[in-house]
């Protein structure tokens, strides 16, 4: 017989290893330089930027800024009642040199020298609203007077915006001539007979 034709491999090509290549040709990983930039599906993965990926910066415990090694107690800033008129003294006189304290002091409104009219004092902003109980105010809401139109207006309207009444026929003011004269619209019959007209039948 004759030699076997096609190309011959050492390799053992069976059908399970064709259609499970993941289990017996697994692809080779990726380099350490190149998985970072990378999509990774693993359960419970943190993503991070490619820029971050390798910055252990983010795992240092200590806070940004500077750091204060002797600040304000706990019992300084609860305890801000002095206990007694010297105490109290003493702490209006460090606070005298504010600008804040001179223009708001604690506990006033900040006085800008504003005289208000004393109807204002007593009576407050605004002008009350009368109050109509008849119930006149709410009929001509809903039922406005109808004020009557003026022609004149009327007819500047109508050339100025065309503004017809519904119904109203619309009158351009030609003026209707023909061989015997002037026509009046009003009295004249347009158009012309088809035929003499039938008489006695």
């Amino acid at each position: 017989g004759g030699e076997p034709q096609g190309k011959h491999s050492d390799r053992e090509e069976s059908t399970e290893k064709s259609l499970k290549p993941e289990i017996y040709e697994k692809p080779p990983p990726t380099p350490d330089y190149m998985k970072r930039w990378r999509k990774n599906m693993d359960p419970g993965a943190v993503i991070l930027h490619p820029g971050v990926a390798d910055d252990h910066q983010f795992e240092q415990l200590s806070v940004y800024g500077r750091p204060e090694p002797v600040g304000v107690k706990v019992h300084e800033v609860l305890n801000v009642a002095p206990k007694s008129h010297l105490l109290e003294q003493q702490a209006e006189k460090k606070e005298a040199i504010y600008l804040s304290n001179k223009k708001e002091p604690l506990g006033k409104a900040y006085t800008r020298g504003h005289q208000l009219p004393p109807a204002l004092i007593y009576d407050g902003f605004g002008k009350p609203t009368p109050q109509d109980i008849s119930g006149e105010a709410s009929k001509e809401l809903l039922h406005p007077v109808e004020k009557l139109a003026n022609p004149v207006e009327h007819q500047q309207y109508v050339r100025s915006h065309a503004n017809y009444d519904p119904g109203e026929q619309r009158n351009r003011g030609y003026t209707w001539v023909d061989q015997k004269g002037s026509i009046d619209p009003a009295r004249f019959n347009f158009g012309s007979d088809v035929k003499a007209k039938e008489i006695d039948g």
